[in-house]
């Protein structure tokens, strides 16, 4: 027996499994770009006012412009974003001093 009988529209519960994914992980990231938002020390207070009505009232298309207009630090930070790869540092070989 299933503790909850989830049913949408047409009885299908595995497509109700997978909206309520898909809402968890749009609640994820509206949440981590709410927290983001109130401690960026780049953004003034009218600033934080504006991106929280902006992603509040605006779900996807809010939260899809604050991940890819946000501040620098969040910029870097993002998937979308290639990256140069880090050069690996070279072993040089230990230098001895000349014998006078």
């Amino acid at each position: 027996m299933i503790p909850f009988d989830f049913k949408y529209q047409n009885g299908s519960t595995l497509f109700a499994f997978a909206i309520f994914v898909i809402w968890l992980v749009w609640l994820f990231l509206y949440w981590r770009a709410l927290i983001q938002i109130l401690g960026a020390p780049e953004f003034g207070t009218q600033e934080k006012i504006l991106w929280f009505l902006v992603i509040t009232f605006v779900p996807v298309i809010g939260l899809i412009t604050y991940w890819m207009m946000g501040p620098e630090h969040i910029v870097d930070t993002r998937i979308f974003c290639r990256k140069q790869p880090v050069p690996t540092p070279t072993a040089e070989p230990p230098q001895t001093p000349n014998p006078p």
